[in-house]
């Protein structure tokens, strides 16, 4: 007790009435801390990617079962092929959300529409047209399926027509946006198999849109209710119904791309040609007027999975764990490596310089408590309590310029960011440049410590 009294007394002294003593040493011993901050800043800047980058990564998970996929489609609970698109139903939703995993910043989703005939005709020379669509969510499916929020984005202009209220969401009502320029107008109605679906208005898709400092692009395509596309995914086609040949739909290849002069313009085939196009995958050997699929090979997510997160998402696709990888871990560890060993390297190096100038200052203040250390002397301590009280007390003004100066590094970094764009807060770099710092700093206070016990003999 006698011993934390005499550290509180020399403390409280530091911060009373050798307070401008000890903010000259705060102050060195702050800018000491950004000097190594900068280096690793700078270090980061040359070796490593932008931190939206690492997050992505780092938030990524891949299947590293290229190979095994086929076996997987087969004992798969869901629709999935062998290039690894899950068929995006209610089924799928209800078991994900279940797993409360966070929401995703990329999912690939891809959906597609088959219509049959047009205005209650058939289409000339081939048995269906296929086209892009993006699923329309009502209000209360927004905050249910809010995991894929952003991969479900798209934003459009109407140009014609009307745009799909939620009105027409809410009560299922079963109506569609189309592109300007296709070969439909507002008032068709598509026939998808015996699903009808009614043309109220034409879009133009915006460009695109940026999130997080990633770019996504549009494609343009057809908006319409996700209640729809469910429904055409419950009943398969009857592929006896319409032309085959090696098990595959034919269609003529006309139609695949946007039509010339708002009129698709018929080509006729190759002999013993098979046309087919990515929205025509079977799943389990099933054909579907719409599909939704969504490729879970690759999928960032908006925070890194734990452990039991990532075990439930294996168990979820039907593979074990030890197969979903990290792209961070694959393509970034060699330059982490790197870069930890540059920025110590850097930083013991300016450490070196930060010695001298820790040691001075250090050694400054110790010389203002020698009259108390020999005090403590005449009374008895012995010449290891004066180094303990010295290097204690000198300890906690260390601490407090740590403290501040991780409190000051988000400010001071958004002064650096001025400087160069490529400078980014790391914590890394905060890890690092406090390391290296502590280790300098206590190197400092043990020759302050020693100094002080030669210059307070007994008396």
């Amino acid at each position: 007790m006698k011993k934390l009294f005499v550290i509180a007394t020399i403390v409280k002294d530091l911060f009373t009435s050798k307070l401008p003593y000890t903010a000259v040493v705060l102050i060195s011993l702050i800018l000491s801390f950004f000097t190594l901050f900068f280096v690793t800043t700078k270090v980061a800047s040359e070796h490593l990617k932008s931190t939206l980058t690492e997050k992505h990564y780092s938030n990524d998970l891949f299947l590293d079962i290229t190979s095994d996929l086929r076996n997987v489609a087969e004992n798969s609970d869901f629709s999935l092929d062998e290039n690894g698109n899950y068929l995006l139903d209610d089924e799928f939703y209800d078991r994900y959300l279940k797993l409360d995993l966070p929401t995703t910043t990329f999912a690939s989703i891809m959906s597609f529409l088959k219509y049959s005939k047009l205005n209650n005709k058939k289409l000339p020379g081939t048995d269906f047209v296929e086209v892009n669509v993006h699923p329309l969510f009502s209000k209360s499916e927004q905050e249910k399926y809010k995991p894929f929020e952003l991969s479900l984005k798209y934003e459009y202009d109407v140009i014609d027509g009307r745009d799909i209220t939620e009105e027409d969401l809410s009560e299922h009502k079963n109506v569609a946006l189309a592109p300007e320029g296709w070969a439909v107008k507002v008032g068709d109605t598509l026939d998808c198999f015996g699903h009808k679906l009614k043309i109220v208005g034409l879009l133009k898709p915006k460009v695109g849109f940026e999130y997080e400092g990633a770019y996504y692009s549009y494609h343009e395509k057809f908006l319409v209710p996700y209640g729809f596309l469910v429904e055409c995914m419950k009943e398969p086609i009857d592929i006896n119904s319409l032309n085959t040949k090696t098990g595959n739909l034919e269609h003529n290849p006309g139609y695949d791309d946007k039509p010339v002069d708002n009129k698709y313009v018929l080509i006729e085939p190759p002999a013993n040609t098979t046309f087919s196009s990515d929205g025509q995958t079977c799943y389990k050997g099933k054909i579907y007027p719409a599909t939704i699929k969504i490729n879970l090979q690759n999928i960032i997510f908006s925070k890194k999975l734990t452990e039991k997160q990532k075990n439930d998402y294996a168990e979820f696709l039907g593979v074990s764990p030890d197969k979903l990888k990290s792209s961070y871990e694959r393509l970034y560890m060699d330059n982490i490596k790197e870069f930890n060993n540059q920025a110590l390297l850097e930083c013991t190096v300016s450490g070196a310089f930060c010695v001298l100038n820790a040691v001075m200052i250090v050694l400054f203040i110790c010389r203002k408590n020698i009259g108390t250390y020999k005090l403590f002397r005449v009374y008895g301590s012995s010449r290891k309590n004066i180094f303990i009280f010295n290097l204690v007390s000198m300890l906690s003004v260390i601490l407090l310029a740590l403290i501040i100066s991780a409190l000051m590094s988000m400010p001071v970094m958004n002064v650096f960011h001025r400087i160069n764009q490529k400078y980014e807060f790391r914590e890394s770099c905060l890890i690092i440049t406090s390391a290296v710092f502590v280790a300098v700093s206590v190197l400092a206070c043990i020759p302050a410590a020693v100094s002080a016990v030669r210059k307070s003999p007994v008396n």
